[in-house]
């Protein structure tokens, strides 16, 4: 079988195995696409509804595969790939509907920040809002070993400087990561299937309660 073919194939069964978000996610786009109509914003939301109910199959697939023993590297690295896009295609939108004041409320830059404080890293390799440091920071590999002494320094004055995020799968067999912020100067957790949620409750789509036989959502 194609490659092509079977891609296809799973990203139809995602839609199929759960119409409900798939519905929430396209009334996101059109809701948020309406805020600028002559665009193809309306597109994007709904591709990264699509890629968002995906993952969520995935996550799944990780969960029950972690629990029989037989999760693969592979399936990881896939999720991780597109965990990462997900963000950066998020951001974006984010980003847009704040800087054009389409959607400058402050849970929405809240959610838009959380999503920054990912982005930067994976896209440009260092740590976001960097100038708030105004010095070095020091990191400690992740993670810990007892006997590991070694220290990396990030200096946002350095041109070869880099900061590798850690990432690692949820208790719901989602990607996170464990950001910086800078602003707190503390690190901590953030989950992508959660900060999906937190997009389409801003957005105000509400979910069709399942029917029985349909899958229920996280």
């Amino acid at each position: 079988m194609k490659i092509s073919r079977m891609l296809a194939d799973a990203y139809a069964l995602s839609l199929s195995r759960q119409p409900h978000l798939n519905a929430s996610w396209v009334g996101a786009g059109v809701r948020v696409g309406a805020k600028l109509p002559t665009s193809s914003l309306i597109m994007s939301v709904q591709q990264i509804g699509r890629i968002d109910i995906l993952l969520r199959c995935l996550e799944e697939d990780c969960l029950a595969d972690q629990s029989m023993s037989s999760y693969s590297p592979f399936s990881f690295d896939l999720q991780s790939l597109l965990s990462n896009q997900w963000i950066s295609a998020s951001y974006e939108v984010c980003r847009l509907l704040i800087s054009r004041k389409l959607d400058d409320s402050p849970a929405f830059k809240s959610i838009a920040r959380d999503l920054k404080l990912i982005r930067i890293p994976i896209d440009k390799h260092e740590i976001a809002e960097e100038q708030r440091i105004g010095g070095s920071l020091r990191f400690k590999r992740y993670p810990a070993q007892a006997d590991d002494t070694e220290e990396h320094t990030y200096s946002p004055s350095d041109p070869t400087r880099s900061h590798i995020m850690p990432s690692g799968v949820s208790a719901r067999g989602s990607i996170q990561w464990l950001v910086t912020d800078t602003k707190s100067m503390q690190s901590y957790w953030l989950e992508r299937v959660s900060l999906a949620d937190r997009l389409l409750e801003h957005w105000a789509i509400e979910r069709t309660v399942p029917q029985s036989d349909d899958k229920v959502l996280p």
